[in-house]
């Protein structure tokens, strides 16, 4: 994973922690999370959020890169916008090979455990047989 996209998610962690906290009064748009985005990026967030048809009292053209992120407004457009991205590049991964959905620590004592019972069924006297 790169550096750029390590980065921001631990950025998105940390916003989306504390949205989680309580209910948010504002929008907000992180700092720390500008500094990721070209211009061109920007723009792209913003034709997203008004699906594909800007307002013209909106030049993004001239606007500066200031302009486009109050227009943006939120933390969260920025983080839908990469996380959309990020699952079309997730899908030209190859799968996983297929893994137990229990872990085989788990499946080894389990099997201990069963094993044990057995033995101690085993152990077991049958009973003594009744004399008349």
């Amino acid at each position: 994973m790169n550096q750029n996209k390590q980065s921001l998610m631990k950025i998105f962690s940390l916003v989306l922690k504390e949205r989680s906290k309580a209910e948010s009064e504002f929008r907000i748009i992180s700092p720390e999370m500008v500094k990721f985005f070209s211009r061109k990026e920007l723009i792209e967030i913003i034709t997203k959020i008004f699906n594909g048809t800007v307002p013209k009292e909106h030049n993004l053209v001239e606007m500066e890169n200031e302009g486009l992120l109050k227009l943006i407004g939120d933390d969260l457009f920025i983080i839908s916008y990469m996380t959309e991205k990020w699952s079309k590049e997730v899908l030209l991964l190859p799968l996983a090979p297929e893994h137990p959905i229990i872990p085989a620590s788990v499946a080894a004592a389990s099997a201990k455990i069963e094993a044990k019972k057995n033995e101690t069924k085993k152990e077991e006297p049958k009973g003594e047989e009744k004399k008349d």
